[in-house]
């Protein structure tokens, strides 16, 4: 019997906070977009975007059972919801033709390192990608992230339904928080209200503007 030598552990990404000065730099943005407030309220409260996009405005209940949730510009935001959204599906007659032109058939370059034993500068070719006896590194090129690479479609895909002329299903839905921890409430800022009040004053004109197809 062979003893374990590798006890497994649960491994987490380590979250890596902005800067102030990068907050700042966001804040200023989002005052000159027409969503900016959903940033500058989401961002500090530390809000989920599925919960941003989620939050209603608050309406009084209509009976008993009826919980409160979203905005209120009282001075309470609610979270008992998130927005989510449904995948796009094909309503074309022949998904894998329609699916070709959007297929990724080519995966990243490789990465190459030196596989010669002297260092780089000395390497008869000095660049990495000529050394003789290079050989290909971990990571990507192209991405920072492993993750990020788009993986290479296979032979009769029929992915990218959100790209067909006809596409169809794809919808906003709405659901629970994952949690009983997820349903909060959180008290708002004066200056976050005053934002809230003019933002919602904008929308409110814009409903007008639109009429029947808001």
């Amino acid at each position: 019997m062979e003893l374990m030598t590798r006890v497994p552990k649960l491994e987490e990404e380590e979250v890596t906070p902005f800067f102030v000065s990068e907050v700042k730099a966001i804040l200023k943005v989002c005052e000159h977009r027409r969503n900016g407030t959903r940033w500058t309220i989401g961002m500090p409260l530390g809000l989920r975007q599925s919960e941003a996009l989620g939050l209603p405005w608050m309406r009084a209940p209509t009976s008993t059972r009826d919980k409160p949730t979203g905005l209120d510009l009282g001075g309470w935001l609610v979270v008992r919801r998130q927005a989510g959204s449904r995948l796009w599906e094909h309503g074309c007659d022949d998904p894998v033709a329609c699916a070709e032109h959007f297929c990724r058939t080519t995966p990243c370059p490789a990465r190459w390192q030196h596989g010669c034993d002297k260092p780089p500068s000395e390497c008869t070719k000095h660049r990495v990608d000529r050394c003789p006896r290079r050989k290909v590194s971990e990571g990507c090129p192209c991405h920072k992230r492993k993750e990020s690479c788009i993986e290479v479609c296979e032979p009769g895909c029929t992915k990218h339904g959100h790209r067909c002329p006809q596409r169809t299903g794809g919808v906003v839905v709405f659901t629970d928080p994952k949690s009983n921890a997820g349903k909060r409430r959180i008290a708002l800022d004066p200056r976050m209200l005053d934002l809230l009040i003019a933002h919602k004053q904008v929308q409110g004109q814009e409903r007008l503007d639109t009429g029947d197809t808001w």
